[in-house]
């Protein structure tokens, strides 16, 4: 990894892509991507991680790409916290996440060219509570049950779902 000057370490990454370009007569464009980064480099609590692109460009009829992208990231994350006894919790996460991506682009003028994308990914996960549910103990507050801390024996399973809309408006002089 990299250090920098406030003792900080980056991770080191290698990336390794491939294009090809058949011979057809609607312009196609295929792209695959592998990224490794060492995040064992910031910290050996943390695991490495491999994430694959794959992506398609095909030109429709008067000039118009249609694009479509499949990507597939596992990310890691660390997280400490205390919990309610007072003691730090420290857990090592590794999340997946497939995203799926559509675009395309058009001339407005001969130098400007808008571009527009849409994405779509989804995440899950186990996660403890931020507030372990022995905060919420207090008198008078329940009446039927009696909150108790749980632990990794019995996380929160959580699921999110993004959708996200890029544009981007390019000139060329």
């Amino acid at each position: 990894g990299l250090k920098t000057n406030n003792d900080e370490y980056l991770p080191s990454r290698i990336n390794l892509g491939i294009k090809y370009l058949p011979r057809n007569i609607m312009k196609t464009v295929f792209n695959a991507e592998i990224n490794f980064t060492s995040w064992s480099d910031v910290n050996t609590m943390y695991n490495n991680t491999v994430s694959y692109a794959i992506g398609l460009e095909h030109l429709l009829y008067y000039s118009l790409p249609l694009r479509l992208g499949f990507r597939y990231d596992t990310v890691n994350y660390l997280s400490t916290y205390e919990n309610s006894e007072n003691e730090s919790v420290t857990s090592n996460n590794e999340i997946n996440i497939p995203t799926f991506t559509a675009g395309t682009g058009f001339n407005i003028t001969d130098n400007m060219t808008l571009d527009i994308s849409v994405q779509y990914s989804n995440r899950s996960y186990d996660a403890l509570d931020l507030f372990p549910d022995g905060y919420y103990n207090h008198a008078n507050l329940w009446n039927y049950i009696q909150p108790t801390n749980r632990g990794w024996e019995n996380p929160d399973s959580v699921t999110e779902n993004f959708v996200k809309l890029f544009t981007s408006l390019n000139y060329k002089w």
